[in-house]
């Protein structure tokens, strides 16, 4: 990661480490995946989804906070949390994958929660200065399965504002969207 950040810098650009949790896309070696609930796929070649534990959150909090500080180790200016496309993040955002009942479902509010709890760790570890990003869907076109609506995306986007992020950078929809 240093040879790429120096050679980034080489260049006079800065360079930003993005940081991905793929959730519902994810366990590639694994006989499942892992999300805020067991919602089944629909793309059938993605593995089976296990809901995570509140144990489990709180370790990925953790592991990607421990993922910020290596990538401001190697000499990266800052850091992109990925929270579209269907990925982790975007799971615990969406109505659709998020059907939990503790303090990580329901309301925006909670569904934000496991976000805004990422971006609060990361920020002591990678200092004031050090650019925080995510990258959020500003449409998830999922409204056939209950997802986020174009407005509550932009709710969304207000929140992790408010939890000290400092550019969100936009994207359309999921995998899975039609």
């Amino acid at each position: 990661l240093r040879r790429i950040a120096d050679l980034i810098h080489r260049h006079g650009a800065v360079a930003i480490q993005q940081i991905l949790h793929a959730g519902r896309y994810g366990g590639i070696d694994l006989d499942y995946c892992v999300q805020p609930s067991a919602v089944p796929q629909t793309l059938r070649h993605f593995r089976p989804p296990r809901e995570m534990s509140v144990e489990e959150v709180e370790a990925c909090v953790r592991d990607h906070a421990a993922a910020a500080r290596r990538a401001i180790e190697a000499g990266f200016d800052g850091v992109e949390l990925t929270s579209f496309m269907g990925y982790l993040f975007a799971n615990f955002l969406s109505p659709y994958t998020n059907q939990r009942t503790d303090r990580y479902g329901g309301s925006l509010e909670n569904r934000c929660r496991f976000v805004v709890e990422v971006a609060q760790a990361i920020r002591p570890v990678i200092g004031k200065d050090a650019p925080l990003i995510i990258r959020l869907n500003a449409a998830e076109f999922m409204d056939e399965y209950g997802g986020n609506t174009p407005e509550q995306c932009v709710e969304i986007m207000k929140v992790v504002e408010q939890a000290g992020v400092d550019m969100i950078s936009v994207v359309m929809g999921w995998h899975e969207s039609r």
